[in-house]
């Protein structure tokens, strides 16, 4: 958008004012005087006058651990919300879902930008799975190769067993409570998981409900 047009939206007045105002060089684009019918973006602090116009949207990101419990959605007609649990004061959306029963890693944020960039299937997702019967190397195979589940075979995983009842996982998509209905396929019910890593952000020693700032070029990085 020209900033003759943002001022004619923005302060509600006609082209010709917005002419006006530039030619007296009243605007400012990032502290500089502005030019007619100079593009701006949603980047750019536009004043008129010694008057805010439009400010730049600080965007935040965070690595946060979901507790177990704590659903992950922001609406606060359902108990246990996310909004309720993390103090943010701001709106923010959360990127990489957990069912309620599920903790560990996600991130919120503020940049619908990086959407696509952290949920695509380029980025792992690590987890630590406990489950209620003794592992076999058998299982370990048929979760590395895939599974049928909701009429889909899964893609194949890199699993590794840690011992007699639990599993790492890692993942490059995410169906619906996936890892769960792997394991029900199998014969086993899930005891406890954890996702510990989102492409290169880890869980690191966050403790349940805590949040730790990160930055933007942690979650472009995807993995090979």
């Amino acid at each position: 958008m020209n900033i003759n047009k943002l001022l004619v939206k923005r302060l509600q007045i006609s082209t010709q004012q917005s002419i006006f105002f530039i030619d007296e060089k009243a605007v400012l684009i990032d502290g500089i005087i502005a030019t007619q019918k100079q593009l701006v973006t949603k980047n750019n602090v536009v004043v008129c006058n010694d008057n805010l116009v439009q400010d730049v949207k600080q965007l935040f990101y965070f690595a946060y651990h979901k507790p177990r419990g704590i659903e992950s959605t922001q609406s606060k007609s359902i108990p246990n919300n996310l909004s309720d649990a993390v103090d943010l004061n701001v709106e923010f959306f959360p990127l990489g879902r957990l069912d309620k029963e599920s903790e560990g890693l996600m991130i919120l944020t503020n940049d619908g930008s990086i959407y696509r960039e952290v949920t695509s299937s380029k980025v792992e997702k690590e987890y630590i799975v406990e489950v209620n019967e003794m592992l076999t190397n058998e299982v370990i195979l048929k979760l590395s190769n895939g599974i049928e589940i909701m009429g889909v075979k899964t893609k194949p995983a890199i699993v590794e067993l840690i011992d007699t009842f639990n599993f790492r996982i890692i993942l490059r998509q995410g169906l619906n409570r996936q890892i769960r209905r792997m394991c029900y396929k199998l014969g086993y019910n899930v005891l406890s998981l954890k996702r510990i890593r989102i492409g290169n952000v880890f869980l690191g020693n966050l403790v349940p409900n805590a949040k730790r700032e990160i930055y933007k070029n942690d979650l472009l990085i995807t993995n090979s």
